[in-house]
């Protein structure tokens, strides 16, 4: 495909032009350097993203005949890790302006995503344990039942799970568990005594 239309043009091109979001290219590598020093389990650069997000913006206001790009972009799920370090460092002024401004872009846009923020690896397979344990009231010899792809098998330690992806150990027995090797990956959930 050798020509792009755009066929939001004709709508797009009577929105005023955008504004330009004041960077701070000092505090933007401080954030980088932040999320390294932290070892977050995923690293993306703010100075890069905001260095596409300036770009887009400055396209739109320059030509009104081809405004998609920042319309992609916005609907593309780049913004979202964005969110996640305003969501876990909340009292960063300079997240907070960033997330406040892409907001305000998505509202001027009529842009509608679906996520707030990524949903981790760990968190799907939680959401996935939690959802089958429910149908069937806790109840790990009935696991299966709950769905087909869920393969159980008891062990001493207490139940391998695999879900053909992912392998799962829940344990009950903690010294059972470190006679055994296991692959590297693999999750661990510990089932405790239950109180009341």
């Amino acid at each position: 495909m050798r020509s792009y239309a755009d066929f939001n043009a004709g709508e797009l091109a009577f929105i005023e032009p955008l504004p330009i979001f004041e960077r701070n290219i000092a505090t933007e590598r401080y954030l980088d350097d932040k999320q390294v020093m932290q070892e977050r389990r995923s690293c993306l650069s703010v100075y890069v993203f905001c260095s596409k997000l300036e770009k887009r913006v400055e396209e739109f206001n320059i030509n009104k005949h081809f405004r998609g790009s920042l319309i992609t972009f916005l609907e593309s799920g780049e913004p979202f890790f964005i969110e996640s370090l305003h969501r876990d460092w909340p009292r960063d002024e300079y997240l907070s302006q960033l997330t406040t401004y892409i907001n305000q872009l998505k509202l001027c846009l009529n842009v509608q995503t679906s996520m707030p923020f990524p949903v981790s690896k760990m968190e799907i397979i939680y959401e996935k344990l939690t959802s089958s344990l429910k149908q069937v009231d806790y109840d790990l010899s009935r696991l299966r039942f709950a769905n087909s792809y869920w393969v159980s098998d008891p062990k001493s330690y207490g139940m391998h799970l695999s879900n053909h992806t992912q392998n799962i150990f829940l344990v009950d027995n903690l010294d059972n568990l470190f006679q055994n090797n296991f692959n590297v990956g693999s999750v661990f959930f510990y089932r405790g005594p239950y109180y009341k």
